[in-house]
């Protein structure tokens, strides 16, 4: 099973300096100069700008909502005292038409201001009759809520009418192009509003009159059938000068299912009689139950607006404030023409500067004199940045192109050199030092894989018994190259100095807590904290089964229960039968001193435990993916009922297809051991 190598890409051969068409310097540097003061300006007025814009948003969405808050409080306390005006006036207009009094005049009770607006009072009657129409043998029923309302009695304030040089048919012609349907009461609230302005031409006259009906229910007056209806029509330009106080926002009171009420543009008021205004703040309305105050961007008949609005006090009723953006902003317009005066006079400026100064650009000269001296003295960090596109710059690229290739070739020889030495003693690592363990005996089996990913690879696995215990010990030192292999070097040292005691009986009394603390001992006195390893080091006990695992920031070792996974007759069990062996330590290297804790397992028999570096679970596929511990715990449990070669040989085979074409960025090296019971292999 082969793994692909790391290939060190060749160095690019320097290249002379390439001929040009020249340029004056004078004229190139006026360029380059004026180039940078261009950026300057632009970056400036860019940030400039969008501050001043932001700042500027900022402050009309304040005003906005403090004109649409003031005129909200002043709407609702206007329309608070209108509306219980309106409601003491009618319970009397009705007890006075009820015993035939008809002397005096109805409005004779209202204030001055309120009897000058009010055009009409009508009291009308639901309509219980089914509206139908019978054709061609059929039978046509109208919806409920487009049948029009029964006018019962009417009150023409004909004072006002003559006041304000209206005709007297005006409410008849409010009634004939706006009739009130039962679909235009609010079900949920006793008073509801209706815009129903119109436009009335009679030979050369002409009159535009905005009208707001207040609906009421009969209980909202004093009455106790809820058939009655009673409309109070206002002429209802009090309203609308409410709206027209702010100089640049346009402001405007709508329901909540898009009806206009009223406008501070005439016209609109008028169009939009009785009609949905198409706007886009109706989205926000719709979803919406309570509404606080809110701002928002919004683009209306082509033009963007920035708009706040807000819930009033009445029911489904909305206010709306909208400004343009482009008068918001028209003092962007005045500082983007300030600037561009100002910009055009630094220009001027740096041009007459620049041309002035050209001449110092000959010192360009002297760096070149500077650059040949170096390289006579052996100095070759030459680097003189000349882009002049002329004379200067074609002498200035071939004393760097010189310098450069003279470094090469130095660098190319020494590189060799070391190379040679590197790879010299990285074989005599690998050869002499590294080996992977196996071991095939009744109770116990080993079985090991290392795929270094270069030359000197940075992991060992080792593995020894002595008496009736076995030591498995793994590691992966940081980075790679001879100070890596070195590093395993003094690993291996270490394991074998271990194993030669145990066999000796010298060392049978460390546990392995202990000889963990001896390996971070050994390591840290060789490298003082300048170079790391990861461990896992497992001591089994072939008597019982037991397994003491210390680790040292290294991956934790995975189990395979023989038993749960042989058990065919649960599915379920064979899932769970993958299990980790957990224990916690520092990285060997870090710190002298470091003490380790040993956290003891069960095996129980034919269990595989599979030790691993993190060479495995890092490797990268064409498109960047990791092969991953979920991968690798699959893999282990598909087949951990083969033997330990088989296994290895299916762990090996899933990574180097995963790897594909990729290059191998870090060595591969797990290690596979087994345990059978005495007492099972004598039953």
């Amino acid at each position: 099973m082969k793994f692909k190598k790391k290939k060190k890409e060749p160095k690019a051969k320097a290249k002379g300096p390439k001929k040009r068409r020249q340029f004056s310097i004078r004229y190139k540097f006026l360029f380059s100069l004026m180039g940078i003061l261009l950026t300057a300006l632009s970056v400036f007025f860019y940030f400039a700008y969008e501050t001043f814009r932001e700042d500027k948003t900022l402050f009309i969405t304040e005003l906005n909502l403090t004109v649409l808050k003031s005129v909200n409080n002043e709407l609702e306390a206007d329309f608070r005292r209108r509306i219980y005006e309106i409601q003491s006036l009618i319970p009397i207009l009705h007890e006075k038409y009820s015993s035939g009094d008809v002397s005096g005049s109805t409005f004779e009770l209202l204030s001055p201001d309120l009897r000058s607006e009010i055009m009409a009072i009508t009291i009308y009657k639901k309509d219980k009759r089914p509206s139908h129409l019978k054709k061609d043998g059929y039978t046509y029923f109208l919806r409920e809520d487009l049948k029009r309302l029964i006018k019962v009695r009417e009150h023409v304030n004909y004072a006002m009418l003559t006041e304000r040089k209206m005709p007297v048919y005006i409410p008849s012609e409010i009634n004939a192009q706006h009739p009130i349907v039962e679909g235009h009461i609010d079900p949920d609230s006793p008073i509801s509003w209706l815009n129903r302005s119109i436009r009335l031409q009679k030979g050369d006259d002409a009159w535009d009159v905005p009208v707001l009906s207040l609906v009421f229910r009969a209980q909202m007056v004093g009455g106790t059938n809820d058939s009655f209806i009673i409309s109070v029509d206002l002429q209802q330009d009090f309203l609308r000068k409410k709206l027209q106080e702010s100089d640049m926002a346009e402001m405007f009171l709508i329901q909540k299912d898009g009806r206009l009420i009223s406008h501070s543009n005439l016209d609109t008021t008028i169009d939009y009689a009785d009609r949905v205004y198409d706007h886009p703040l109706l989205e926000r309305l719709e979803v919406r139950k309570n509404l606080p105050r809110e701002t928002a961007e919004i683009q209306f008949d082509k033009q963007n607006y920035l708009a706040s609005f807000g819930q009033t006090s009445f029911s489904n009723v909305f206010l709306v404030s909208q400004i343009r953006k482009d008068m918001a902003f028209s003092a962007l317009t005045i500082l983007v023409k300030r600037f561009s005066m100002l910009a055009l006079f630094i220009v001027c400026i740096s041009i007459i500067f620049t041309v002035l100064m050209a001449g110092r650009l000959t010192f360009n000269i002297g760096k070149m004199k500077e650059a040949a001296e170096k390289i006579g003295r052996g100095e070759l960090d030459i680097f003189l940045n000349v882009k002049t596109n002329d004379e200067i710059q074609s002498v200035s690229e071939t004393l760097e192109w010189m310098s450069r290739r003279i470094s090469v070739l130095l660098d190319e020889t020494a590189e060799g050199a070391r190379m040679k030495s590197e790879l010299e003693t990285a074989h005599l690592v690998q050869s002499t030092l590294l080996s992977n363990p196996s071991i095939d005996q009744d109770d116990f089996q080993v079985n090991s894989y290392y795929a270094p990913a270069s030359e000197c690879g940075g992991d060992f696995v080792d593995a020894f018994q002595y008496g009736d215990k076995v030591i498995l010990l793994i590691g992966d030192a940081t980075g790679h190259g001879v100070p890596a292999a070195l590093l395993t070097a003094v690993a291996k040292s270490f394991s074998t100095t271990i194993e030669t005691l145990k066999r000796m009986d010298e060392g049978g009394k460390l546990p392995p807590e202990k000889l963990m603390e001896l390996l971070n001992s050994v390591i840290y006195r060789s490298c003082r904290g300048q170079l790391l390893m990861t461990a896992c080091l497992a001591e089994l006990d072939l008597n019982t089964g037991t397994v003491q695992v210390v680790n040292a920031g290294h991956e934790a070792p995975l189990k395979i229960s023989n038993h749960m996974l042989a058990d065919q007759s649960n599915p379920k069990l064979a899932k769970k039968a993958c299990d980790a062996l957990f224990a916690r330590g520092e990285r060997l290297g870090f710190a002298e001193g470091t003490t380790y804790v040993a956290e003891t397992f069960q095996l129980e028999d034919n269990d595989v435990v599979l030790l691993y570096t993190d060479g495995i679970t890092e490797a990268k596929g064409r498109d960047g993916s990791l092969f991953g511990e979920r991968a690798l715990k699959k893999i282990f449990l598909s087949h951990g009922l083969k033997s330990l070669s088989e296994i290895k040989l299916e762990i090996a085979e899933k990574v180097n297809q995963h790897q594909g074409d990729a290059l191998q960025e870090d060595d591969i090296t797990f290690l596979l051991f087994s345990w059978r019971s005495r007492l099972a292999k004598a039953a």
